[in-house]
């Protein structure tokens, strides 16, 4: 069995945030924040070759959305302001090489 080598990347570039505005199963106003990252540029290394930086994409590896987050009863669609966070095991953990991490996500979006 091999062992996995970490690869430390930059990641350089614009992001992309999507904020959708929907009613969830009871029929509550709700929204759900995207968030999507350009991929790491890797280096090259004795080990593997080099990786260039992909630009944001929703739906690629790089890229976090929040679960439905509800919106109080009397808040306008779209509302001033949208705050919250989410807090959660990094989707890299992997136990059985003694790989841990938390990811902890926040916002806080107004109008300008």
């Amino acid at each position: 069995m091999g062992f996995r080598t970490a690869r430390v990347g930059a990641i350089l570039g614009d992001g992309l945030i999507a904020i959708e505005f929907e009613k969830d199963s009871a029929g509550r106003d709700v929204y759900r924040i995207t968030g999507a990252c350009p991929s790491p540029h890797f280096p090259a290394t004795a080990d593997a070759p080099a990786r260039l930086s992909q630009p944001a994409e929703l739906g690629s590896s790089y890229f976090e959305e929040s679960y439905q987050q509800l919106l109080p009863r009397s808040t306008p669609i779209p509302p001033d302001a949208l705050r919250g966070a989410r807090n959660g095991p990094h989707p890299g953990v992997d136990a059985e090489n003694k790989v841990s991490g938390t990811m902890s996500v926040s916002w806080a979006f107004t109008r300008s």
